[in-house]
């Protein structure tokens, strides 16, 4: 038997053994393959014939080429072939020298020293400060360059009467005269971008609303004090840290809004106002609130959000509410704890509290005048309307269904430690324990 390698088909044909001798795995599996399938060829169209010969479709030969250029001026091509040629022509090498030449070519005959010129912008007119569009649309410009009056025939005051002649009216003088031309009720002079306020003496006996919101007042403007009828002043958004004790001379107002401002703490003149009916102070730094605020029993709206209080002071609850917003504080109970912590109190406050529960007369015979004076700053416990020496120890807490409000923090403060334990621990109603008739309207319930 022959090996694998040296086998033939055609030999193996020819041999006279059987098949049926020979192992299977020697005979060839003869597979005949498919028919091949004829190239597919496209009919001739006749029309695309006629376009090859048709003049319009034969492109024609430019009068000038490059081969006319290499081309001998007998009709030859010179020594080297016309590929030759468009090698040696068309090299870089050839192409640097063909500029070169054509640089010097138009170069020569110019001039051979270089022009010096000394260039100043002291002439140059100075640029101009670009608004945006989108600026003058927001109407910030339209404020503070275009300001018109429908009182003076529509067009701007070239003097003015609060200054010296010569000088341009500006627009908040020209808002005060429309106000006084309308009666000199009623003046606004929000978004004027102004840092002190204007004069206003001729509307001191007549102002009721001035409003001086979104401008640029970092102190307050005490010369709102002379409008001795004013009752609504609006100063919100307005970079102001502090206000003055004069506030208390505005005795006929009635609503007062400096919210988004920088207060830290409010003036106990403030809580003096006998007629003031609507406080907004949201959105300042506000950390605490006195207990005379209970003294504002005229007070109607109040809205402290935005501020970093834990509560309202105890004295709130005599207040007759019928609107109050706190939201934005740290008064939710999770910050109860926290904010109800206490340091123990003073050796100076506890002896001065011992001093106060001995007998009178023998209290201020021999005691050296410091001691006296001590004894004299004397406050009122808010737990158990006792006297209180010392700031006390603080505890929250809440009460129900008032104001229109589920849940409200109230702050109270204790005048010694016994005292503060059983206020806490107190499960009883303490409205009428600490107030008595004077917040039954309110229906809460301490607990």
């Amino acid at each position: 038997m022959l090996p694998l390698w040296d086998y033939d088909p055609a030999a193996f044909r020819a041999a006279p053994t059987p098949l049926t001798s020979v192992p299977s795995m020697l005979i060839p599996k003869i597979i005949e393959g498919f028919p091949c399938k004829p190239p597919r060829t496209l009919p001739k169209i006749p029309l695309l014939d006629l376009l090859k010969t048709d003049p319009r479709y034969i492109p024609f030969p430019p009068s000038f080429s490059f081969n006319d250029f290499l081309r001998d001026p007998n009709g030859g091509c010179g020594a080297q072939s016309l590929e030759g040629l468009k090698k040696v022509a068309l090299s870089r090498c050839n192409y640097r020298k063909l500029v070169g030449l054509f640089l010097m070519e138009l170069h020569k005959g110019q001039q051979t020293e270089v022009s010096k010129q000394l260039m100043s912008t002291e002439k140059l007119p100075e640029a101009k400060t670009r608004i945006p569009q989108k600026q003058i649309i927001c109407g910030t410009e339209v404020i503070l360059n275009s300001v018109t009056t429908k009182h003076f025939q529509g067009s701007r005051r070239t003097h003015s009467p609060f200054r010296h002649s010569g000088e341009a009216i500006n627009p908040s003088e020209l808002a005060i005269l429309d106000c006084l031309t309308e009666g000199g009720k009623a003046l606004t002079l929000k978004a004027h971008f102004i840092a002190l306020l204007p004069d206003l003496t001729p509307l001191a006996q007549s102002l009721l609303y001035l409003n001086l919101s979104f401008n640029d007042f970092t102190i307050f403007p005490v010369e709102v004090y002379e409008l001795m009828q004013l009752e609504v002043l609006k100063m919100r958004d307005n970079p102001i840290e502090e206000i003055p004790t004069g506030i208390h001379r505005l005795t006929r107002l009635k609503t007062f809004v400096i919210s988004f401002c920088k207060i830290t703490s409010l003036p106990s003149e403030l809580y003096q106002l006998p007629t003031l009916q609507f406080l907004d102070v949201s959105y300042n730094l506000l950390s605490s609130l006195s207990n005379d605020i209970r003294k504002l029993r005229t007070l109607e709206y109040l809205n402290v959000e935005g501020n970093q209080l834990p509560g309202l002071p105890c004295g709130a609850l005599r207040l007759s509410l019928t609107q109050l917003r706190i939201s934005n504080n740290y008064m939710h109970p999770y910050f109860w704890k926290g904010c109800s912590w206490n340091s123990p109190q003073d050796l100076q406050h506890s002896a001065t509290m011992t001093l106060s529960l001995t007998d009178t007369c023998l209290r201020y015979a021999s005691l050296p005048p410091e001691a006296q004076l001590a004894l004299s700053r004397v406050g009122v416990c808010d737990c158990c309307r006792g006297p209180m020496y010392g700031p006390g120890l603080k505890v929250i807490r809440p009460c129900y269904n008032i104001f229109g409000l589920h849940r409200v923090p109230f702050i109270f403060y204790a005048c010694t430690p016994a005292c503060h334990w059983n206020f806490k621990n107190q499960t009883k109603s303490l409205s009428s324990l600490l107030y008595g008739e004077d917040t039954t309207h309110n229906s809460e319930r301490l607990t």
